[in-house]
Formats: C-alpha cells, sequence, structure tokens
C-alpha cells in the first residue's frame, strides 16, 4: 500500500476547507464516493475503478448492526439500510460524513486490505489530511463508537450467514470509471 502524504496541494487547511465542502454539497451516494475516491487517489495515489455499490438490511445475531462491507474478490461495497434510516431519523447532519466514512473504509477493503488495524490507521490518516483534525469526518476515524454506539465494522463471519434479503443497486455508482458507457 502506498504511503500517505502527508499534506495536500498548498496544505492541511486549504484541503480540509476544500473536501468539507464538497462533501457538505454532495447530494448522492455516488457523488460522496467520488470525494473518496479523489481523497485516496489525492493521499495515496492509489485508484479502484468499476465498484458498485448496493443497499440491503444486514441482520446480525446481536443487538448491533453492521455498517458495510465489501466481499472479498469482488467488485461490490454493500451498506447496511438500517443506519441509514436511523441517522436521517435522529441527526441528519451526520448522514454526509458517515457515508463518507463507510465508503471510505470499505473502498480501502477493496485494495485487498483485511486488516483491521491498517484500515483503522489509513481511514484516520487520510480523514485528517483530507478534513483536518476537527472535521466531524475525522472524528468519526477516531471515536465512532462514541457517535454511533449501536454499529459495528463487519468481519466476513458477520456476513457470510446473510440470507439474501435482496440488494438494492444504487444507479451511477462510480460513474467516473465507466466513462466508455456516456
Amino acid at each position: 500500500m502506498a504511503k500517505i502524504k502527508k499534506t495536500l496541494g498548498s496544505g492541511k487547511t486549504r484541503a480540509g476547507s476544500k473536501f468539507a465542502k464538497r462533501l457538505k454539497n454532495s447530494k448522492t451516494l455516488a457523488e460522496i464516493f467520488e470525494l473518496v475516491k479523489d481523497g485516496v487517489y489525492s493521499t495515496m495515489g492509489q485508484k479502484r475503478p468499476g465498484l458498485m455499490l448496493g443497499l440491503t438490511e444486514i441482520a446480525t445475531d446481536h443487538k448491533k448492526s453492521i455498517g458495510g462491507f465489501h466481499p472479498l474478490g469482488s467488485n461490490f461495497i454493500i451498506i447496511n439500510k438500517a443506519p441509514l434510516r436511523k441517522i436521517m431519523e435522529k441527526n441528519k447532519r451526520l448522514y454526509q460524513p458517515y457515508i463518507f466514512h463507510m465508503l471510505l473504509r470499505e473502498y480501502m477493503h477493496s485494495f485487498g486490505i483485511m486488516d483491521e488495524a491498517v484500515i483503522k490507521n489509513n481511514v484516520k490518516k487520510i480523514s485528517e489530511v483530507l478534513f483536518g483534525k476537527g472535521h466531524v469526518v475525522t472524528a468519526l476515524s477516531t471515536r465512532f463508537s462514541k457517535f454511533f454506539p449501536d454499529i459495528i465494522y463487519s468481519a466476513p463471519e458477520d456476513y457470510v450467514k446473510q440470507e439474501n434479503t435482496g440488494i438494492e443497486m444504487v444507479d451511477n455508482f462510480d460513474s467516473s470509471s465507466t466513462y466508455y458507457l456516456r
């Protein structure tokens, strides 16, 4: 995995305000994902085109919800719909930062990184570089359970047992990678 650059553009402050503004103005999951991809490329020099996003209900055996997962070897990112509904009901301001955080984690998994400690460290560093230390996206990378105590990060054994409840595919997701279809 490429080393994460300490600065972006002409400094953290400008980069932080640029990414924060883009996130605030993002209206769709696809727009937030474009921001994730731009952020990973600008901090790590890594790209992974051709991903698809599916939304589904993911049940667990306990009282916690899995936020999302990336099936190893696939081109899918799956996000659980239940936490999205709860966020929209309780605190809409956290919706975009939550989506960014979850998509960033699963995008990192799509590079073949399965070690959760490595993912956590990379997500924290990328978030700090892109948004600065005081932004909620960065806070999620260090204190996720404070914001979302009922949502857990998934391990493969958490979703292998899933029954197919139907996956809703998100249209035009990762569309910048499919320029040949336009």
